[in-house]
């Protein structure tokens, strides 16, 4: 299930909140570079900090941890204003009920999710909102109402971009719609938005891998290389299924060596790459 993600749409702007190992994918950095604030109290908006932290602990697959964090910030915002945070319209409740949203997509909770969407809504629309509820009528089988929600996001993102704001909004909302289209095998037209999202959207890494996988699929090897290439340079951190999916496409020019290199730096970053390891074991079986 693809979660739209926003790791490179910051809404804090000090040094202590975490995004800048998060923007790195060192959540564990961003864990504790936030907990130390935290702990020294020196962050004016702590209930952003337990959002943000949420966030990083829901990547890490701590699930719990991030939903104490999500019910830490709400319990700020209560004390604070001193009403219920349901139905209030502002900055930090849609970014609040956006994470539990994810939150609750992740453990397969979809009418938890559609009501935290209806309640981000409030504070207006916004594209990343309708990528969510995309992701939860397709879960719920409704691919309709799916594609619906998707294309919505796309256009209101694309209004973003036109006016020179939310370009990542505009490659998370493309690359959203392209996932689904991929899985319901409608290829040309998640080509057409991975090559939006690659070529005018932003320099977007995530955008040259899913077009490059969706190349390799279709044994266009050269142009898989060429976009795996591109996401390696444009990534702002080091990829283990980045480096498997380019040492696959190696394998397939039988380009061995090249492709072990691969498969080793990828194992290097994550040692239980399986497409790395399996793609390791059958290039030593073909250099036989």
């Amino acid at each position: 299930m693809f979660v739209v993600s926003i790791s490179a749409v910051t809404n804090f702007f000090s040094p202590s909140d975490g995004t800048y190992y998060e923007s790195r994918g060192d959540y564990k950095g961003a864990i504790d570079d936030i907990s130390q604030a935290l702990l020294e109290d020196r962050h004016k908006k702590k209930g952003y900090l337990y959002i943000n932290r949420a966030r990083n602990k829901r990547y890490l697959g701590d699930f719990s941890g991030a939903q104490k964090d999500l019910d830490k910030a709400k319990e700020i915002w209560q004390e604070n204003r001193k009403v219920p945070i349901d139905g209030q319209k502002s900055f930090f409740t849609r970014n609040l009920f956006v994470e539990q949203c994810r939150l609750h997509i992740r453990l397969g909770k979809w009418d938890e999710a559609l009501q935290d969407c209806k309640l981000a809504l409030l504070d207006g629309d916004n594209s990343l909102i309708h990528s969510q509820l995309g992701a939860i009528h397709e879960a719920k089988n409704q691919l309709d109402a799916a594609e619906t929600e998707h294309s919505k996001a796309v256009e209101l993102a694309s209004e973003e971009f036109s006016s020179n704001y939310g370009i990542n909004f505009y490659a998370s909302a493309l690359l959203a719609r392209a996932e689904f289209y991929k899985r319901q095998n409608r290829l040309e037209s998640a080509f057409k938005d991975y090559d939006e999202a690659a070529e005018h959207a932003s320099p977007c890494s995530d955008a040259f891998y899913g077009r490059g996988c969706m190349y390799l699929d279709k044994k266009d090897t050269q142009n898989a290389l060429k976009d795996l290439d591109s996401a390696i340079k444009l990534s702002s951190r080091e990829r283990d299924d980045y480096f498997a999916m380019r040492g696959l496409a190696y394998i397939d020019l039988k380009e061995y060596q090249k492709a072990l290199v691969d498969f080793d730096k990828a194992l290097s970053i994550n040692s239980d790459c399986k497409d790395a390891a399996q793609g390791k074991t059958k290039c030593l079986e073909l250099i036989k």
